[in-house]
């Protein structure tokens, strides 16, 4: 070959190539997008905050910061925050995909006047190790040079109590409680433009529905129920928005304030998970309950607080009760027990080509269909 500069840029080309495939990517967050975002940080949320900050409360305390919390708690809003807020103008917010079979320092980008955040929760895939932890404080420094940041969101459950030195580029803080519900709903209404709703909050009725002890995850959707609520609200009886709070209790809608408890109280997106309505895949495994876990859940619902043995005594009781018929005189499982293990029988009306109402209404409005469905069995 004659011209030897071609090989050498070819080469390197490839090396750039090769080492492209082996690195994390994800998309670049608009800084003023995630500032738009209400967020709520009282409690155990505003000692976190101020913990993962330097003395000064200007930026983060060390380059590499690991938020390790229950999952569904927020922390990934949370970090993402704190990188809007505490990073210069001009650096990159990139929210990376941890699409590695297993933690590697390599696989993590170090470009100048970059934040980096990234959720480590897939049991399988992102638990977190003492090598990975060594290798990760060289990245700290490669960071610093940079000028950039890096924030890991590990889920509790996948974080083993390691030892961090305090001299080290790596920062551990620990988030043990969501932010509260209530201030949460409240806020994101206040970002939808309907602050009045909140009024109609603390008319609910508290043994029909309450906000307490809700994780960060459904503090968010029972905000966007309530508010789904109002919609429905306003397109059937063509009221205007509540953008006031309302002068007094006696100024409250009825048919709304209903219209709220009924929302506050709809868990069915959460039970059409863990009873297999929805299918709801994390870390590649179905999240629907096994059977043993369903009784559990209702002894649970049933006795609210209790010892564990009673507890566990009155699920072991339920499915012995399911199951009693388990293998009859035929050989035939039992139907109960069948039925409960599997999926809901809303599920296979829906699949059936029918419609289910919020109420459990079943429509199925195809007279033409159902006619032929008759003829054909």
């Amino acid at each position: 070959m004659n011209r030897p500069e071609f090989f050498v840029n070819h080469a390197d080309r490839i090396i750039n190539e090769t080492r492209k495939q082996g690195i994390l990517e994800g998309p670049t967050l608009p800084r003023h997008r995630i500032k738009q975002e209400p967020i709520v940080r009282e409690g155990q949320w505003a000692e976190t905050w101020q913990q993962a900050l330097d003395p000064a409360g200007l930026h983060p305390r060390k380059h590499v910061l690991i938020i390790v919390a229950p999952r569904s708690y927020g922390s990934t809003t949370l970090a993402l925050h704190l990188l809007a807020r505490h990073t210069d103008e001009d650096t990159d917010i990139v929210k990376l995909d941890a699409d590695w079979k297993t933690p590697k320092v390599g696989w993590l980008p170090a470009e100048e006047r970059h934040a980096y955040q990234v959720d480590l929760k897939d049991p399988d895939n992102d638990r977190v190790s003492a090598d990975f932890l060594t290798m990760l404080e060289e990245h700290a420094g490669l960071l610093e040079r940079l000028g950039s940041y890096l924030v890991l969101n590990v889920a509790k459950d996948l974080w083993t109590d390691h030892y961090i030195a305090v001299q080290s580029g790596i920062h551990v803080v620990h988030l043990n409680e969501p932010p509260p519900a209530q201030s949460v709903v409240e806020a994101r209404l206040r970002a939808r433009k309907v602050p009045g709703l909140i009024a109609y909050l603390h008319s609910v009725d508290k043994t029909k529905a309450s906000l307490s002890r809700l994780d960060a995850v459904e503090a968010v959707r029972m905000a966007d129920s309530v508010v789904l609520a109002w919609r429905e609200h306003e397109r059937l009886t063509d009221s205007s928005l509540p953008m006031d709070v309302p002068s007094s209790w006696s100024a409250l809608d009825a048919g709304l304030a209903e219209r709220v408890t009924s929302a506050l109280s709809d868990w069915r997106d959460k039970l059409d998970i863990l009873f297999g309505e929805t299918v709801s895949v994390h870390g590649g495994k179905d999240t629907s309950l096994p059977l043993e876990d369903r009784c559990l859940l209702l002894a649970l619902a049933v006795h609210q607080s209790a010892p564990m043995p009673v507890v566990a005594r009155a699920a072991r009781d339920l499915q012995q009760i399911i199951s009693a018929d388990a293998a009859g005189g035929s050989g035939f499982a039992s139907t109960t027990s069948a039925a409960f293990a599997s999926r809901g029988l809303r599920r296979r009306v829906v699949d059936a080509g029918a419609g289910v109402g919020s109420h459990d209404e079943v429509v199925f409005d195809q007279p033409g269909y159902g006619r032929a469905v008759l003829t054909y069995v």
